[in-house]
C-alpha cells in the first residue's frame, strides 16, 4: 500500500512540476506484481484527494524486482 502511495505522490510531483494534475492524464496503465495488491490502489487515491482518472490495471511481472506498483501514462494539457 505504501509503495502505491508514494508512487502516487511522486506523480503528483511531476504533474504540478509541469502545471498539471492527475485530470490531465489521458490514459494510464497500472501494474500490480500480485493482483491482490490493486485493492489498495482506491484507498490511496481518496487518502491523496485524487479524483478519478482513466486507467486500467493489469498484473503481471512487467515491474523492476524491488517494485510491486508501477504506472505508465500519457497527461495532456
Amino acid at each position: 500500500a505504501r509503495q502505491i502511495a508514494w508512487t502516487l505522490e511522486n506523480i503528483r510531483n511531476l504533474l504540478n512540476a509541469a502545471k498539471m494534475d492527475f485530470s490531465d492524464i489521458a490514459e494510464a496503465t497500472c501494474f500490480f506484481k500480485h493482483a491482490q495488491d490493486a485493492r489498495y490502489f482506491q484507498p490511496a487515491c481518496k487518502d491523496l484527494g485524487i479524483a478519478s482518472f482513466p486507467h486500467i490495471k493489469v498484473q503481471g511481472n512487467v515491474c523492476r524486482d524491488d517494485l510491486l506498483f508501477e504506472i505508465d501514462g500519457i497527461a495532456l494539457k
